[in-house]
């Protein structure tokens, strides 16, 4: 990656010691001087003309969610398989929930001055947090089909670590922003997840 970077005279930033993925993006974001930001996972396969066709949408919006799709190969487990029908339903994500995950978003650099970066006491639900943001300060919000965004395929191993982590943030989340009081959602949330396991 790094001499990728250089190569192609990229600015790489190397945040030390690591503080989850919220905090890296936020890092991200003081360096950052372009009118769209755009957030991506490292190990995701962006489509061509994603660009392209994001910058278009722009146009309209203030907030644009990326389809995130697993990628399928010959040596998938079930899990695999299970996470490539379950996994990033972005556009049930955006239309319920009004957020898409940063495995695939771009935003407008006046949504970042108007409403900051993402709550970096997070480890997981951060991309919820800030669309969540977005959406109740009126801003624009759409979702962007095609072109994909290629995500791999976890395995069992990778599955259950997600979904640990997953279950720890919807507690976190409960824990920071309603009062140190769970509601029954994250229950829901929960029973959701671990429900989830049981096909692999």
């Amino acid at each position: 990656t790094s001499d990728v970077c250089r190569n192609q005279k990229v600015k790489m930033l190397e945040v030390i010691p690591n503080g989850g993925s919220y905090h890296a993006r936020n890092r991200g974001l003081e360096y950052a001087s372009g009118e769209f930001i755009i957030f991506f996972d490292a190990d995701v396969q962006v489509q061509p003309h994603w660009l392209e066709k994001a910058l278009k949408a722009m146009e309209d919006t203030d907030y644009l969610a990326g389809n995130v799709c697993i990628e399928t190969h010959p040596e998938m487990d079930s899990a695999s398989w299970f996470e490539f029908f379950n996994a990033f339903p972005v556009k049930r994500y955006l239309e319920l929930e009004h957020y898409g995950v940063t495995a695939g978003l771009m935003v407008r650099r006046k949504v970042i001055e108007q409403l900051g970066g993402f709550d970096q006491r997070l480890r997981s639900g951060g991309d919820n947090r800030f669309g969540k943001k977005v959406h109740e300060a009126g801003l624009r919000q759409m979702f962007l089909e095609k072109p994909d965004i290629l995500h791999p395929a976890r395995d069992f191993e990778e599955y259950l670590e997600k979904t640990r982590r997953i279950v720890k943030g919807a507690a976190a989340i409960d824990a920071l922003y309603h009062s140190n009081k769970i509601k029954p959602s994250v229950f829901i949330r929960v029973l959701r997840l671990l429900w989830g396991l049981l096909p692999p």
